[in-house]
């Protein structure tokens, strides 16, 4: 920080991200901070504070919203084509030990309570792409399955309820024990379905009257092209002061982590 960087991007542990980030404004520096932007909504509001009153841009990096197929979804949202939304599906299942295969995934972030690990708050890239397609959220409920596969001591799958203020209702589930990996969405409307898959980069819409419809993204895409236009934007923001709204500021992401915070991860109890 004595060096006054210009841009600082915040990649520790998820428990840290906070104190990291507001060292970095008061150095005055502009800011990207992983996901999620803390396991806590202790010091965020200081932080908006603190980054307000500098005049510095805070982002947190939520690279699914450049998921070609998720933005094909938002448009078919926007746009109305099927009506509006009524329900909401979500879920993404991966396995936590084949992420670094080279180290003891016991002892990684994602696999430990204090450094904010855990599914609710590892995957929270479904809450938030959620509340970008349906709306805030009114309510939000979540529960933490009582069994641990994998040994840890964190929720290594959870379900979660959402009352949108449009009115529509979404479901979400995790897990940090699955094998193989699956990531789909559906959206329920009032005139058709919308289903995405998001591993694939397909998506098909069916409409109640009328013909289906289905695309998936080019051939040569790969995720780490997300990666990469978020970083463009992220920094045509710092440049330019125009904020196109894509990458989440700091109320954005507490919205998406408040949701996370409903999941009782303290009445897991490991069951065979």
């Amino acid at each position: 920080m004595a060096e006054r960087p210009d841009i600082v991007v915040v990649s520790n542990p998820t428990a840290l991200h906070v104190p990291v980030a507001l060292a970095a404004v008061r150095a005055g520096a502009h800011v990207l901070i992983e996901k999620p932007i803390s396991n806590s909504l202790d010091g965020c509001e200081l932080l908006g504070r603190e980054a307000l009153g500098r005049s510095r841009v805070v982002k947190v990096a939520m690279n699914m919203r450049f998921h070609p197929v998720l933005r094909q979804a938002q448009s078919i949202i926007a746009q109305q084509r099927l009506g509006r939304p009524l329900l909401g599906q979500a879920h993404f299942g991966s396995y936590l030990p084949d992420w670094h295969p080279w180290e003891d995934y016991l002892k990684s972030y994602a696999a430990r309570r204090d450094l904010g690990g855990g599914a609710a708050l590892t995957h929270i890239h479904e809450m938030d792409y959620m509340l970008w397609l349906l709306g805030a959220a009114d309510d939000a409920h979540g529960f933490a399955s009582r069994r641990s596969p994998l040994g840890t001591e964190v929720d290594e799958a959870c379900g979660l309820v959402i009352l949108h203020t449009s009115g529509a209702v979404s479901t979400i589930t995790l897990s940090l024990a699955q094998k193989p990996a699956s990531r789909r969405v559906e959206i329920f409307c009032d005139h058709g379905c919308l289903s995405l898959d998001l591993i694939e980069h397909s998506w098909s819409l069916q409409p109640t009257n009328g013909d289906a419809e289905s695309g998936s993204a080019d051939g040569v895409f790969q995720v780490d092209e997300t990666y990469r236009i978020q970083a463009s934007t992220f920094l045509e923001v710092v440049r330019t002061g125009v904020d196109s709204g894509m990458l989440p500021g700091i109320e954005e992401a507490c919205a998406a982590l408040r949701v996370s915070l409903s999941v009782n991860r303290d009445d897991r109890k490991a069951h065979d």
